[in-house]
């Protein structure tokens, strides 16, 4: 079985620089050890890794992990694990106070060398100050017995910056905050009521668009109903008319008949009233 170190293991490795490394014997505690942030931080506003103690004092005061936001950090400490040790993370409890969550692997295998990755993510609606040398994550170290060794791989190389990959990642990383998550509900809430106003406002328009055309439609009919019977009282006119032009033709044509019957017959009285004056 396992055997815990204790706190005197402990700060005796320290001063030695034997498995841990950079440490300070009062972060030695118990039987854990407390990791401290170091001034490396990978930060999607950078797009690349930033050594903080680098910047001005007002640039590094103005660094925070700001609500929705995820922010690696390398520890101040390295370690470098005998064959017969491994280690075990549990995160600071004032974190989970502040909203942050701490990301990443809490079993350190033996022969393991190097910094500490750890993530912080902050699901708080306030940001975070990045402090170096703040207290991040506590580690408890076991020392295995000889039955429980076995052919552990050793690193290739000692981790003392942040790996390629995730560089890769956090420069195409966009953090979301939970504000703005509120934010964009929000939006969506007044976009979906302006929609549920405008349907109604295009269905009462429908109505009364439908209601004008049944109008308009009435209007129509009326007028083609006025057309057919003005159509059929000038058909029945013009019938009259005819009949009645008709018949004046066939009085005139009698009175032009009868008119010229009478000069013929006054024609010839006065031709043989001309004759008996003429003859002697």
């Amino acid at each position: 079985m396992p055997r815990l170190l204790t706190e005197k293991e402990l700060r005796k490795a320290i001063t030695e620089q034997s498995f841990i490394k950079n440490g300070i014997p009062a972060n030695a505690e118990g039987v854990k050890y407390d990791f401290r942030m170091g001034s490396l931080i990978l930060k999607a506003e950078f797009g690349r890794p930033v050594d903080t103690s680098k910047l001005t004092e007002q640039s590094s005061a103005a660094l925070h992990v700001l609500p929705g936001e995820v922010v690696f950090v390398l520890t101040e400490e390295s370690l470098d694990l005998p064959r017969n040790m491994v280690a075990n993370l549990s995160p600071k409890r004032k974190l989970s106070h502040y909203g942050i969550m701490v990301l990443g692997g809490f079993c350190i295998d033996p022969l393991y060398q190097g910094r500490l990755l750890i993530g912080l993510y902050n699901f708080s609606s306030s940001p975070f100050p990045i402090i170096p040398g703040k207290k991040l994550i506590a580690a408890v170290f076991y020392e295995l017995q000889e039955g429980e060794l076995a052919d552990f791989k050793k690193p290739d190389a000692a981790i003392t910056d942040f790996p390629e990959d995730l560089v890769r990642l956090m420069q195409q990383y966009q953090p979301i905050s939970h504000q703005s998550l509120a934010e964009q509900l929000k939006n969506i809430s007044v976009e979906l009521e302006n929609l549920r106003r405008d349907f109604n406002n295009r269905e009462d328009w429908f109505k009364r668009f439908q209601q004008g055309l049944e109008d308009q439609g009435k209007r129509i009919n009326g007028l083609i109903d006025s057309l057919e019977k003005e159509t059929k009282e000038r058909k029945d006119t013009e019938r009259e008319f005819r009949a009645d032009l008709k018949s004046t033709y066939w009085a005139a044509a009698k009175l032009s008949a009868a008119v010229g019957a009478i000069g013929a017959i006054i024609i010839a009285v006065v031709l043989m009233v001309i004759k008996q004056w003429l003859l002697p």
